[in-house]
């Protein structure tokens, strides 16, 4: 009894797709093996000074941003974005001000005890 065309076609097609598959898992376990060997070898060439098990590495979270005020608070409401621009901008000059008396509390403190004492926040 013959085949349909379409019967013999779906399993050409299935099983092309088996042996495509096979070869591309079979290069793709080569690469894999390349990969980790070239790997192990960059890790043996390091000196110890790199190792993060013996120093570990320091991360400084400190956030900064250069967008400006009105390009933060613009919206196609123009009175919204007058009032959130100048809240921004209070806002701002009370981190400012905060900053700034941050610099000045060990005086008023210690003021009147003789020697000033130096207050680090």
């Amino acid at each position: 009894m013959l085949e349909s065309r379409n019967v013999a076609e779906k399993k050409l097609n299935a099983e092309t797709n088996r042996l495509i598959g096979e070869v591309q898992l079979l290069q793709y376990g080569n690469f894999l093996d390349k990969y980790s060997t070239d790997l192990n070898n960059f890790k043996q060439k390091l000196p110890n000074r790199f190792n993060v098990r013996l120093e570990p590495i320091l991360l400084e979270s400190s956030r900064t941003e250069n967008v400006s005020l009105l390009h933060l608070v613009h919206s196609d409401n123009k009175l919204l974005s007058r009032i959130l621009a100048s809240l921004a901008a209070v806002c701002e000059e009370i981190n400012t001000l905060v900053e700034e008396a941050r610099s000045y509390y060990p005086v008023f403190v210690f003021y009147g005890e003789g020697a000033i004492m130096y207050y680090k926040f």
